[in-house]
């Protein structure tokens, strides 16, 4: 099943009459990963459990693309509370924000690898976070001049329920 996410106009020059033209355009959740025009943002984690009394949780933030970017970068937003641990993973990016940070998380590769570029980051999450706090995440890729946003999917977090006091 494909769900339509967000949905924006784009105008498109007709050579033959000097007028513009609307297209709507599209972008639309596929196997768990949001792609536009040819470029993919997917956002995994190892598991999505929240435990009661907190813990870490290790995600990897995976682009693929048609053609190489000149750069790209990654803007994740952490609910309040949560913050980083490390980055690695196979193409860790130029420049990455450093542990401890929190709020919002920006990534950027000066030079694109060969897709699928991929790295890795763990973050801290504190006792009794809320699953409704999700991760927002959007890859912006840079080619000819041109800047893209593509929106990560959506990873549904919930919280492991508390452990019942053992009575002596």
């Amino acid at each position: 099943m494909v769900n339509v996410v967000t949905s924006k106009t784009i105008f498109q020059p007709n050579t033959k009459t000097s007028q513009m033209k609307l297209i709507p355009t599209s972008i639309f959740v596929a196997l768990g990963s949001l792609s536009v025009f040819g470029q993919q943002a997917k956002l995994t984690a190892t598991k999505t459990v929240l435990a009661p009394e907190g813990g870490s949780i290790k995600f990897t933030a995976t682009a693929t693309y048609d053609e190489r970017p000149g750069a790209l970068g990654w803007s994740i937003s952490l609910p309040a509370g949560w913050s980083l641990r490390r980055t690695g993973g196979p193409n860790v990016p130029d420049i990455s924000p450093i542990a401890s940070n929190s709020g919002k998380l920006e990534w950027a590769f000066i030079a694109a690898p060969a897709s699928p570029a991929q790295f890795d980051f763990v973050l801290r999450y504190p006792a009794n976070s809320s699953p409704s706090n999700n991760i927002q995440a959007e890859l912006l890729l840079c080619t000819n001049g041109k800047t893209t946003v593509v929106p990560a999917n959506h990873l549904v977090l919930r919280q492991l329920p508390a452990r019942p006091e053992l009575q002596p």
